[in-house]
């Protein structure tokens, strides 16, 4: 038997030329085709970290010159800033504080509904609501009683996170107080108050937690500043707690 002819090999030379050509073109494109997929994953590469650069330069300039910063002063009174510790920190007994009414540090583990008391709020129970974000509006007993009332009614018309009350220790004859913050009037400004309540309630380290609305105490300036209200555990809330395990919400706090 005689051998088997090659593919091909009845070929011209002119025809092998050719397709050799053919073949080298078709390789010479494949590389053309493979940078071309390389300079384009290169691009979309380089356009992603400029865009993530781009929004973290933006994140800095908008929190260094553009974001709106806490106001120093409210109708010229001054808003006084003091140290943020303490944040989570409860302990039982008194606790010495940098100001008066305090406005941060270490403090109760039991908390308070808000609303207007009759009675002054331990210490320690109103550090652990301004750490909720509450915002606290308290008055000397022997302030004008017309003013005190005018006080309960500004808070009264909030939903949650504001609340009043007595105290006989402060210098001022008003004070109001929110985490690390306070400012002080010498009379009811209801401008003042109301800007400084929208500024800072709900603006607490832990301001995701409730502070309802239920107390509903007038103060009496005739019975002066009376003890203390009555102070109850109230079970921190998590995240992801949505009440006692049994569908229905606990309900937060106790009433003066």
């Amino acid at each position: 038997m005689g051998r088997k002819r090659k593919s091909g090999s009845g070929l011209s030379g002119e025809e092998k030329q050719a397709r050799r050509r053919e073949r080298l073109e078709a390789r010479r494109e494949a590389k053309v085709e493979a940078e071309a997929r390389r300079r384009r994953a290169q691009q979309r590469e380089r356009f992603v970290r400029l865009t993530i650069f781009s929004f973290l330069i933006l994140g800095v300039l908008w929190f260094l010159f553009l974001r709106d910063p806490a106001p120093a002063e409210i109708n010229g009174h001054e808003i006084e800033g003091f140290s943020a510790v303490g944040v989570g920190e409860h302990v039982a007994g008194t606790v010495s504080y940098d100001s008066t009414p305090p406005v941060s540090g270490q403090h109760a583990q039991q908390t308070l509904n808000c609303g207007t008391y009759a009675q002054e709020i331990p210490n320690e129970t109103q550090v652990h609501m301004l750490e909720h974000g509450a915002v606290g509006v308290q008055y000397k007993p022997d302030l004008a009683p017309e003013q005190i009332e005018q006080i309960e009614e500004i808070v009264s018309s909030y939903s949650s996170h504001v609340f009043s009350a007595p105290y006989a220790a402060m210098e001022d004859p008003i004070t109001l107080s929110s985490w690390s913050r306070l400012m002080r009037l010498d009379e009811v400004e209801e401008d003042s108050i109301r800007q400084y309540i929208e500024e800072f309630d709900k603006e607490g380290p832990e301001a995701g937690q409730p502070c309802d609305m239920e107390a509903e105490d007038s103060f009496d300036p005739s019975a002066g500043a009376t003890p203390s209200p009555e102070v109850t555990p109230i079970p921190e809330e998590s995240p992801t707690d949505d009440g006692d395990g049994g569908g229905n919400k606990k309900k937060k706090g106790s009433k003066g």
